[in-house]
């Protein structure tokens, strides 16, 4: 756990917050105490400091995905501990047993599909104009225009 149950418990108000943060790029306005306490509480579970600008709006929605990270972590981490049940196992210490723990059966590949149409690789799609001016021709120059029209 990043967090220890009290930081966990403090910074609960918040999961609202931190969701949008991380998932949604934005964040609403929190008080400058609310703000105090996120970075203090972050700054001791990591051990690290961070630069943060209490009036600055990016300063805020980076420390939210920071704090948001670590906290949405530690309740997965939570939720998982107390969903699996432990077995008591002779020889093994607790073992979880959980859904995760399950290997699913490998998923097969579809096959891939032939060319619908009768089109063949390197042939041009119907539905795809070139590149240029439409008629199939490049327009790069006066020299490569006289050059395709002594072909015909």
């Amino acid at each position: 756990m990043n967090y220890t149950q009290e930081q966990f418990q403090a910074l609960a108000p918040y999961a609202d917050n931190f969701r949008t943060a991380i998932e949604g790029e934005w964040s609403r306005r929190i008080p400058v105490d609310g703000q105090k306490l996120i970075r203090k509480t972050y700054e001791d579970a990591t051990k690290t400091r961070i630069p943060f600008n209490s009036g600055c709006q990016l300063c805020l929605l980076n420390l939210l995905k920071r704090a948001g990270r670590l906290w949405y972590a530690d309740k997965k981490e939570i939720e998982a501990s107390q969903a699996a049940p432990k077995i008591d196992v002779p020889g093994f210490e607790h073992v979880l047993v959980h859904e995760s723990n399950v290997p699913a059966e490998p998923e097969q590949a579809p096959a891939p599909e032939a060319p619908q149409d009768g089109a063949e690789k390197g042939q041009k799609s119907p539905r795809k104009p070139g590149k240029g001016n439409g008629t199939g021709r490049s327009n790069k120059g006066r020299k490569s225009a006289q050059k395709s029209a002594m072909k015909k």
